[in-house]
């Protein structure tokens, strides 16, 4: 029995690898056509481009994870099916039970795979090539790292904790040097809100330093003029997706206590937490179409049928992401109904073949 589980496990995993390397690298050379359009502007180039889609593939890592898996068991499954040996395998008394807690194997170890790219290395990546495209476009001295955005503009740096929706800024903190590398003056402002031509800074602490020491004053608003502009921080803004969930839990929280909208943030929460159910029954969605009327067909249908049932699930997914933002759906239950939709049908077509 340890060497059917095996052999299944093995082949589910390699075609789920083989699938999600493919739709990978062809989302990967669809973003580097779109981003051959910026080749030119600034400093950026085609091998910027060639970079920045390579590490953007990462970012379609969560998104494609169902399709894959579902690709994956569909084409290992349909060979065996195609070579009997899945006839050869019930016909040995194997139920369609332990073909599922196989599966549910198989599965485990795509999670594991999900969860480490998912939350640390898809994160860092788009970090990079958010970096990368805004340094070479702008032609800036900018980066992003774990304390936030840092740019440098003139003798100032400055220091943007948060990046919130809507154009606006949280926690940002100015500092000002002389010719000499002196420390000047520092500057903290709760918030930034963006008018249209500049920011607006609110809440402000500026502390000027000198040989007599430290002076402190409290401005409730002032105008800053900055080449810091809203289009530049949407390079720097990582998509609600790409936060680990941790992450996402806390800014959902932060948005929450600064009364701003979290509802993109919410449904990217959810649906982190409830796809890996979705994923486990889309592997199992295999079984009723191998077994039943898909079991004489070629490798090539019931490719089709896997991306269908895939590109079906991602645009439903989609769509109640966009609904619950028009019409103010709870973000858990956005999340949550497609996902039950494709678990009931999954449900259903296993049912039958009992």
């Amino acid at each position: 029995m340890r060497l059917l589980d095996r052999y299944l496990i093995n082949r589910i995993l390699l075609n789920s690898f083989i699938a999600a390397f493919v739709t990978l690298t062809l989302l990967s050379f669809l973003t580097f056509i779109g981003e051959l359009e910026r080749v030119g502007e600034g400093n950026y180039q085609t091998k910027d481009a060639f970079l920045f889609s390579l590490l953007s593939m990462f970012h379609y890592s969560f998104e494609m994870l169902p399709v894959a898996a579902l690709l994956g068991s569909l084409t290992a499954l349909g060979s065996m099916a195609g070579a009997s040996e899945l006839t050869a395998i019930r016909s040995a008394g194997i139920s369609i039970s332990r073909l599922m807690f196989t599966i549910f194997k198989a599965y485990l170890v795509i999670l594991l795979l999900f969860f480490v790219v998912g939350d640390f290395i898809a994160p860092i990546a788009e970090k990079k090539a958010m970096t990368l495209r805004a340094e070479k476009l702008k032609n800036q001295v900018t980066f992003q790292t774990q304390y936030g955005f840092w740019a440098r503009d003139g003798l100032s740096f400055i220091n943007i904790q948060n990046i919130l929706p809507g154009e606006q800024l949280a926690d940002i903190h100015i500092y000002e040097f002389n010719e000499a590398r002196e420390l000047l003056t520092t500057t903290y402002a709760k918030q930034a809100v963006f008018n249209g031509q500049n920011w607006q800074l609110q809440e402000i602490k500026k502390s000027f330093i000198d040989e007599q020491g430290v002076k402190t004053e409290y401005i409730q608003s002032a105008q800053w003029d900055s080449f810091i502009e809203p289009n530049l921080m949407g390079y720097f803004t990582v998509k609600p997706t790409m936060l680990p969930m941790w992450n996402l839990y806390k800014y959902v929280d932060f948005l929450h206590r600064n009364n701003q909208k979290s509802t993109a943030y919410e449904i990217a929460f959810w649906s982190k937490l409830l796809t890996p159910i979705a994923t486990f029954f889309m592997m199992l969605l295999a079984l009723p179409f191998v077994l039943g009327n898909l079991r004489s067909v070629g490798i090539s249908q019931r490719i089709m049928v896997g991306m269908l049932a895939g590109t079906s699930f991602y645009l439903v997914n989609r769509l109640f992401a966009y609904a619950s933002v028009i019409y103010n759906i709870h973000p858990f239950l956005a999340s949550f109904f497609p996902i039950v939709l494709f678990v009931s049908g999954s449900i259903w077509l296993i049912r039958r073949q009992r």
